[in-house]
């Protein structure tokens, strides 16, 4: 009953304390609002929530979940959320996803965070995902990093990188 504006706040405050304390119960709730927009904001909450805390049970449930929109938002949560706590194990789940639309959304979230602190390492992840247009804008975000911190070994890479011509003339351009 509260106006729309109060109740996106309420609910990014409610989702993550049930999540902390009974995940389930916070999911039951979440998927049981009656507005779809106000179910999204909290199962984002609860995902993010429950990622910090128990990341492994929050992919098995994302894994889960029907293809679609939501599904990947929630994978890219599971991945920043898990990438912020434990890089390691993080990485090491991205690696065993099948090819798709979620290691897609996954890998987009490693290379993303690694742009700023590796990002050769960043346009490797990149060069593995498999929807043109979401690679070819993760390489050109890891490129243009690469470009302010190691411009040489950026350039040599970009004379031969699998992007389009446009995109190197603008990175090269820098």
């Amino acid at each position: 009953t509260l106006p729309e504006a109060d109740r996106v706040d309420a609910i990014k405050s409610v989702a993550p304390t049930l999540a902390q304390n009974n995940v389930a119960d916070a999911l039951d709730w979440a998927q049981g609002l009656p507005d779809a927009n106000s179910r999204q904001i909290a199962l984002r909450e609860v995902v993010g929530r429950w990622a910090d805390n128990q990341p492994e049970e929050a992919v098995r449930w994302v894994l889960a979940e029907p293809e679609g929109a939501m599904r990947l938002q929630h994978v890219r949560i599971v991945a920043a959320q898990w990438l912020a706590e434990d890089p390691e194990s993080a990485t090491s789940w991205v690696q065993t996803l099948p090819a798709g639309p979620a290691r897609d959304a996954a890998v987009n979230v490693v290379a993303a965070e690694l742009s700023s602190q590796d990002p050769a390492q960043a346009v490797s992840w990149a060069e593995s995902i498999g929807a043109p247009e979401l690679r070819n804008g993760c390489l050109e975000d890891a490129a243009a990093a690469w470009l302010k911190t190691d411009p040489s070994a950026a350039r040599v890479w970009l004379t031969s990188a699998n992007l389009p011509t446009e995109a190197k003339a603008r990175l090269l351009a820098q």
